[in-house]
C-alpha cells in the first residue's frame, strides 16, 4: 500500500521543523514469510528512506481528523518518538491507507506485499498532458497521472485499452481517427471507468461503422461527469442514447444523417451549446424551454426543419394513424402500444406505484419499462406519446440563440394523453 505525498519525519524535541518534501509512504511486509509490517518513508532527498515497525502491542497513534483537508499525522512509538506528517495526498487514497494500518494494529493480516524499490523516475513531475501525433509513438507508456490525452489524425488501427486505466483523465480526443474499423473496439464501453472525464472528442471517427449494440453500449456508458461531447461527421443515422448526461453543456452532432431526436433530450438541462446542423431532421422536439442556459443552437443544413418566415405548415400532424383509443389517434412514428407500455404508463402516473416499483419489480423489467416511454414535451414526464403536433418557433428569447435568419424552426410537440386532452379542451373553449 503506497501513497504519494509531501512528507516530513519530525523527531520529538526537534526545535527546527524541516520542510515537507515529495515522497512516498508505504505499508508493507518486512519479509514475505513474516507477519511483521513496516511503515517505509522515502523522500526525494532520502531515497533509502526510514522504516518503522508496526507493533500491535505498542501501536502508532493515528490522527485522522484532517483527512478531508489532505493531511494525516502518525505518531510512531520509537525512541525518541517520531511523527510522520503527510500532506497534499490524493484524498481517496488516505482512507484506504488508514484502514490498512488499523487492520494491522488490530491483529489482522491485510493483503500487502513486501517493500518495492522507489525509482528516480517516480520523483519527476507527473505527466498530465500528452499528445500522440505519430503512429510510432503509440506504444509509449501512458502515465496514470494523465488528465488530457489527444490522439492526432494518425489512422489509429486499434483501441489501446490502457487508456481506461488513466482514471484522472478529463479530456480525451480521437478526432480524425477511424475508430469504427479499429480492432478491440468492443472494449469502447470501458469508457465508463473514466469517472472524471469532462470532454470527449470523436469527430470524424467513422462511428457508424461500429455495430449497433456496441455503439449503443458505448453511449450509455459515457460517464455522467461529461460536459462536452463532439461526435460530428460520423454518418450516424440515429441520435445517441446520451439522455443520462444531465451535466452535458456542449453537444455537437452536426454533419450526420440523423432524422429523429427523442424528447428525452430534455433530461440534459445544463445544455448551453447545441449543434444539430447538416442532418436530415424534419422536426425538433419542443424541449428548448428546458434549456434555460442555452446560448447557441445550430440547426442550419436541415432543409425540412427550417421554413421560410411566411411559410404555413399544418398546425397538427399525425405521423401514422394506427388505431384509436379514447377518441384520439396513436401517431408515434408508427408504434403500437404494447402491454408493457400500458403498464409503464400506469406506473409512471401513480406516485405510490413509482415509489415501490424498483423494489417490487425485477430490474430487467424496470429498465425495459423506462425505455418504453418518451418524454412528454408539455408536462416533461415519462409517458407514452399519443399525439404529435407541429408548430414554428416564435419566442424572441429563443430566436436569439438560433443560427438561422428570417426563418423559423419546426418544433414537434410530443404529448401524452392527459396533455393532449387538456390541449383539446383549451381549443374548444377558444
Amino acid at each position: 500500500m503506497r501513497v504519494q505525498c509531501e512528507v516530513i519525519v519530525v523527531k520529538e524535541g526537534q526545535t527546527m521543523r524541516p520542510r515537507h518534501v515529495k515522497g512516498f509512504v508505504t505499508i508493507a511486509k518486512k519479509r514475505m514469510k513474516d507477519d511483521v509490517y513496516q511503515i517505509h518513508v522515502v523522500t526525494a532527498t532520502d531515497r533509502n528512506g526510514t522504516r518503522f515497525d508496526i507493533d500491535p502491542k505498542n501501536p502508532p497513534i493515528i490522527m485522522k481528523n484532517f483527512i478531508g483537508a489532505k493531511k494525516l499525522t502518525i505518531n510512531v512509538s520509537t525512541k525518541p518518538r517520531k511523527t510522520i506528517i503527510m500532506m497534499n495526498n490524493v484524498v481517496k487514497d488516505l482512507p484506504a491507507f488508514v484502514t490498512t494500518l488499523e487492520c494491522i494494529i488490530g491483529g489482522e493480516t491485510p493483503k500487502v506485499g513486501v517493500h518495492s524499490a522507489v525509482t528516480s523516475t517516480e520523483f519527476r513531475a507527473p505527466v498530465k498532458n500528452l499528445t500522440i501525433d505519430k503512429a510510432e509513438n503509440l506504444n509509449q507508456p501512458l502515465p496514470i497521472t494523465l488528465e488530457k490525452l489527444i490522439f492526432g489524425p494518425i489512422n489509429l488501427q486499434s483501441l489501446d485499452t490502457r487508456i481506461f486505466g488513466c482514471k484522472n483523465l478529463t479530456h480525451l480526443s480521437f478526432s480524425g481517427n477511424p475508430l469504427g474499423t479499429a480492432t478491440s473496439i468492443n472494449r469502447l464501453p470501458l469508457i465508463s471507468r473514466l469517472k472524471e472525464l469532462r470532454q470527449f472528442d470523436a469527430a470524424n471517427c467513422s462511428l457508424s461503422e461500429i455495430s449497433e449494440p456496441i455503439l449503443k453500449n458505448f453511449f450509455v456508458a459515457l460517464p455522467s461527469s461529461l460536459l462536452k461531447l463532439d461526435i460530428s461527421q460520423n454518418g450516424l443515422k440515429t441520435f445517441p442514447e446520451i439522455f443520462h448526461l444531465k451535466n452535458l453543456a456542449h453537444l455537437n452532432v452536426g454533419s450526420n444523417q440523423i432524422e429523429y431526436i427523442s424528447s428525452k433530450l430534455s433530461n440534459c438541462t445544463a445544455m448551453m451549446n447545441l449543434n444539430v446542423s447538416n442532418n436530415r431532421l424534419k422536426t425538433f422536439p419542443h424541449v428548448l424551454p428546458k434549456f434555460v442556459n442555452l446560448q447557441t443552437f445550430s440547426v442550419d443544413g436541415n432543409e425540412n426543419l427550417i421554413t421560410q418566415e411566411n411559410a404555413m405548415r399544418p398546425q397538427l400532424v399525425g405521423f401514422m394513424q394506427l388505431q384509436h383509443h379514447d377518441r384520439m389517434s396513436f401517431c408515434h412514428a408508427g408504434r403500437v402500444e404494447t402491454l408493457l407500455t400500458c403498464a409503464a404508463d400506469a406506473i409512471h402516473r401513480n406516485p405510490k406505484l413509482m415509489a415501490i416499483a424498483e423494489d417490487v419489480l425485477p430490474r430487467c423489467v424496470v429498465a425495459k419499462t423506462m425505455s418504453e416511454l418518451t418524454m412528454c414535451t408539455s408536462c416533461f414526464k415519462q409517458r407514452f406519446i399519443r399525439y404529435v403536433a407541429e408548430s414554428t418557433v416564435e419566442l424572441s428569447s429563443l430566436a436569439q440563440v438560433v443560427d438561422v435568419v428570417n426563418r423559423k424552426i419546426v418544433l414537434r410537440h410530443d404529448r401524452c394523453r392527459s396533455c393532449a386532452l387538456k390541449n383539446c379542451r383549451i381549443r374548444e373553449v377558444e
